[in-house]
């Protein structure tokens, strides 16, 4: 149950070797304190690296100006028109639950992250 280290993370997540290791270390440390070692058990350390990966991923692409970067910002989209070009977006915001779960819908990480939850932690205990 500890968390885990740069060296531990670039080798399940190598695609994030790209990244300073000072960035990693801190989204690392983010995600070990906000998650509760004791209600992921042997897990928890799996949590913290998809918690880290999903929240580096949408910085990344955030960073990178493209359109999901937009997306990853603003919500996704609830829908869109054609002719007039209207995009309409479905906000991220509140701690309610389906807010949460929209948030770590966003990366592959996130979804991993939420199937891991729901495996792991009985929803009476899930403090996210």
């Amino acid at each position: 149950n500890t968390a885990p280290v740069y060296a531990d993370f670039v080798v399940i997540y190598p695609e994030f070797s790209e990244i300073a290791r000072p960035v990693v270390d801190t989204y690392l440390g983010l995600s070990g304190r906000l998650l509760d070692a004791s209600e992921w058990g042997e897990f928890y350390s799996d949590a913290v690296m998809l918690d880290a990966a999903h929240n580096l991923q949408l910085t990344r692409v955030a960073q990178s100006g493209s359109k999901g970067g937009l997306q990853a910002a603003t919500g996704s989209i609830s829908s869109v028109s054609v002719a007039g070009m209207s995009i309409s977006f479905n906000p991220v915001g509140g701690n309610d639950k389906s807010s949460i779960n929209a948030w770590y819908g966003k990366t592959a990480y996130g979804q991993m992250f939420l199937r891991l939850r729901s495996a792991c932690i009985s929803p009476a205990l899930m403090a996210i």
